[in-house]
Order: structure tokens, then sequence, then C-alpha cells
């Protein structure tokens, strides 16, 4: 794989997203790590008093994410996607997005998800690696 310089473009970041949703739609996607992703979704079922234990349900938490996310939302610290160290997904890029969410099933709050996604959508899955509240850097004292 190539190391791209610089920031993805936002034509790049749309194509990504809605890649995303195509694969969301057509269920096709998978957790390189699915412990990391099951702790996830526990803390939201914790902190929103919701269940999201069957494939159905993490679906639909999932077109819920997908469908607030915008190219504006991108959130990378070195400007540029990490390339992900999980044995099935090594290589590919991550794309983290942080945004206010509007949904209830978010309670409304800022929302991080972190996900890769072969080309176009065309080649699947989706590889969901997280989906939380945003947790803010801790205060320097």
């Amino acid at each position: 794989m190539t190391r791209r310089s610089g920031k993805p473009s936002e034509r790049e970041l749309w194509n990504k997203i809605n890649a995303a949703r195509k694969l969301i739609e057509d269920q096709e996607w998978d957790a390189p790590n699915p412990g990391k992703l099951d702790d996830d979704l526990r803390g939201l079922e914790e902190t929103f008093g919701t269940e999201w234990a069957t494939d159905e349900d993490k679906l639909f938490l999932f077109s819920e994410a997908l469908s607030e996310i915008t190219a504006g939302d991108y959130c990378e610290t070195r400007n540029q996607p990490e390339e992900s160290r999980e044995l099935e997904t090594a290589g590919l890029e991550m794309w983290k997005f942080k945004w206010q969410s509007q949904k209830d099933c978010f309670g409304k709050c800022v929302m991080w998800m972190k996900f890769s996604v072969i080309g176009t959508g065309d080649k699947g899955p989706l590889w969901i690696y997280s989906l939380h509240i945003d947790h803010p850097p801790p205060e320097q004292e």
C-alpha cells in the first residue's frame, strides 16, 4: 500500500462515507476486533438503557451513525488516515469521524466512529473498529 501525503479531499471522504453506507445497506460488515466493538456497544447500552445484542440491532445502530456523519466530521490527528494493525485489516486506512449526533439512540451526544472500506464499496465488507461516545482527553492539572 502506498503511503498518502496530506489530508484526504472532501470528495474522497464522501466516497468513503457513501461506500460505508452502501455496505451497511447490503449488510456487508464485520468487526476486525469483535471484543472491542462489543465493549463499545455495551457502553452505549449502559449509558442509554438500550439493547444492541442482535446483528439486526447493530445494523440499525451503524446505519444511524453513518446517516449522520459528513466529510466535515472527519477527525484525524495527523491529518491523514492511520493504517490498521488488526490482523484481518492490516494496512487498510481507518476513517475516523466525530460528530454531534441528533439521534435519540445516541442520546444526542458527540459520537465517534472508526471504519475501513476498500474502494467505493463494491468490495466488502465494511470493517467497523469502534462506535462510542466521544471521550475527551483528560484535563491537565
